[in-house]
């Protein structure tokens, strides 16, 4: 069976999934942005390259990320399908992120519990100036593992993990403009081109700083991603962050 397939499989089983469940105010959420959305599309769908498709899985995670407005969710979906004219994610490989691969800063760790793939980002090692000639090239690096995430999750699973392990955090380096940044533009990413992807995202061996720089970043993430995020000390507390 190739990916696509696959794909489409998992999608279906989603879709059912989530419907099911639905009210009928939600119901009608639905009808009105399948017509919203009959109309768009994006090179990748229409060259039918990867696994990227406006099927009802897509328009779900899109509604259920602006919490089943239509007209929010279709200014998302209309931001997110120009990001991918720009980027053509789907057709990302190893020799276009080959540096910032190479550097230890990102890898997958095979999967958690409930089967979802997890990343391990190594902040340690990510030294923006050294890796990436523009935020581009950043996007990419996050795009690639996305996409590849998506076509190897098994039938059954719809999430991923992120564990951000702390411990080499320098604040000269990785709390500069440039770094904050970028950790922005992956907070986008996660909540703009890749909706409802994530089961949890785990940040391990904060730092003392590490509350000042949460009171920064928080303000742009959303209530049902934050509600994702849990923080191991190194005392093996966890916690939520709010």
């Amino acid at each position: 069976m190739d990916n696509l397939t696959r794909q489409e499989e998992r999608d279906k089983a989603y879709a059912d999934a989530v419907i099911s469940k639905l009210s009928p105010e939600k119901l009608l959420a639905l009808e009105d942005f399948r017509k919203a959305a009959s109309s768009m599309t994006c090179r990748e769908v229409e060259k039918n390259v990867g696994t990227f498709r406006l099927n009802d899985a897509t328009l779900l995670r899109f509604l259920q990320q602006k919490q089943f407005n239509v007209d929010k969710a279709t200014k998302l979906l209309e931001k997110h399908l120009s990001w991918r004219n720009d980027f053509m994610p789907s057709q990302l490989t190893v020799k276009d992120v080959e540096a910032p691969l190479g550097s230890g800063i990102v890898r997958r760790a095979g999967l958690s519990k409930e089967g979802s793939p997890v990343v391990f980002i190594d902040v340690g090692n990510f030294y923006p100036k050294k890796l990436y000639k523009d935020s581009d090239e950043f996007v990419k690096l996050c795009a690639f593992f996305f996409e590849f995430n998506i076509r190897k999750l098994n039938p059954g699973v719809y999430h991923g993990v992120i564990i951000f392990d702390l411990k080499g955090f320098n604040y000269s380096e990785h709390g500069s403009k440039l770094s904050m940044s970028l950790v922005r533009i992956l907070i986008q990413i996660i909540q703009e081109q890749y909706p409802q992807r994530m089961r949890k995202i785990y940040i391990t061996n904060p730092p003392f700083l590490f509350n000042a720089l949460w009171n920064v970043l928080k303000v742009i993430i959303e209530k049902d991603l934050k509600e994702k995020i849990v923080v191991v000390k190194k005392n093996g507390h966890v916690e939520r962050v709010d």
